[in-house]
């Protein structure tokens, strides 16, 4: 089944819903991300593995909260699309959460950008590598 728009996963003060940006994929997260909320960013995160979906843009923007539980699932959704040769873009961080993944030197970790122009520009720069 291939990713599809307009599918919604939230649990407490998070919500996600997919999207799709001039063909690509996209996470639109919203709200806090706690230990208790985290599930429906990890929810998200399976949908996108389960339909191989192999480039993904996770937009942030509208996060307003995020503690290391969060973190954690980024980087861990990051992880398992790559264990498939996916690749994952963040997108609009706001300059709070910013600053904690620069702090966290979580931006070693993940490709973080600005725009979602600036996501879509990477992805191209950056094709997948064959399997293999």
């Amino acid at each position: 089944m291939p990713f599809e728009k307009d599918k919604h996963f939230g649990h407490g003060r998070l919500k996600v819903h997919t999207d799709i940006y001039e063909g690509m994929p996209v996470l639109v997260v919203v709200g806090e991300c706690d230990p208790h909320s985290v599930v429906a960013l990890r929810a998200a995160f399976d949908y996108a593995v389960e339909n191989k979906t192999t480039q993904l843009i996770v937009n942030i923007r509208a996060m307003d909260y995020i503690d290391a539980s969060g973190y954690h699932a980024l980087v861990d959704g990051r992880r398992r699309l790559e264990e498939f040769v996916g690749t994952m873009v963040v997108v609009d961080l706001c300059p709070p959460t910013e600053r904690i993944i620069k702090l966290l030197e979580l931006d070693a970790l993940m490709t973080i950008v600005n725009t979602m122009n600036q996501a879509m520009l990477h992805i191209k720069r950056y094709p997948l590598r064959p399997a293999g």
